[in-house]
């Protein structure tokens, strides 16, 4: 396999990685019910309630207004967290 090949198919998983992480973040607000309270500013960032950011790829969420980046083991965690907390 030439070494253009082997990008352009790496290329293409990473997309589809993408795609599969911003699904599962749309799919798990339908399940708990809760699309009602989050933006999404772009593909891989989450706005909960207008207050806390939730970044997919880093899978870090931050209160709007600081600069502290928590760990958080992903979007049904930060759901879990964030939005019973209210």
């Amino acid at each position: 396999m030439p070494d253009s090949e082997f990008w352009d198919a790496m290329k293409a998983d990473r997309k589809k990685s993408k795609d599969r992480k911003r699904n599962a973040m749309h799919n798990i607000a339908k399940k708990m019910r809760i699309e009602h309270r989050l933006i999404f500013p772009n593909e891989g960032t989450c706005l909960l309630d207008g207050r806390v950011y939730y970044y997919a790829q880093k899978r870090t969420a931050r209160v709007k207004g600081t600069k502290e980046y928590i760990d958080i083991g992903g979007f049904q965690n930060f759901v879990n967290v964030y939005a019973r907390s209210r």
